[in-house]
């Protein structure tokens, strides 16, 4: 497939509204661009791109425990890269920085994210439209839960709720 007349720029590509399945990788002419954007300023047609997706999806889940100023059913759980470079331009849609809401039961489950290293924690759902800044991020770090997600796999965390300061 071949796009013609590509408006010069940088382009990420993601996949949406696409329940059960995940993008696994993107790469140009050989190039691996899965987590940057391609640099399309001097290009008039695009073409030689692949991107593969699978319904392979690693599942996250577990429960989140009071703490002692946060209730876990106020709170809402996020999971985002270990590598901080992954914290900035990732578009609208960044595939790998999630979040969920915690159940009236204290549990929580994603099944959205691709493979690979992440920190999760559950923080205040008052968050909710200023978590995925970078700053805000390097705020959480510190205190989360790494994890590694694989392919197919099954993790289970059980999470303390955190506040964020």
């Amino acid at each position: 497939m071949t796009y013609p007349n590509i408006i010069p720029g940088h382009y990420l590509l993601h996949l949406t509204d696409t329940p059960g399945w995940v993008m696994k990788s993107v790469t140009l002419n050989g190039r691996d661009y899965t987590n940057q954007a391609f640099d399309l300023t001097n290009v008039d047609t695009l073409s030689g791109f692949v991107m593969t997706v699978t319904n392979a999806v690693p599942d996250l889940a577990g429960s989140v425990r009071d703490s002692e100023t946060l209730k876990a059913d106020a709170t809402m759980v996020i999971a985002f890269p270990v590598e901080p470079s992954l914290w900035k331009n990732t578009g609208l849609w960044p595939s790998a920085t999630k979040s969920t809401i915690v159940s009236s039961a204290n549990r929580f489950q994603l099944r959205s994210l691709p493979a690979g290293e992440y920190y999760v924690a559950a923080i205040s759902r008052s968050f909710s439209d200023t978590w995925r800044e970078a700053e805000f991020l390097a705020r959480v770090a510190p205190q989360a839960t790494r994890v590694t997600l694989t392919w197919s796999g099954k993790s289970t965390l059980d999470l303390q709720a955190q506040v964020v300061r």
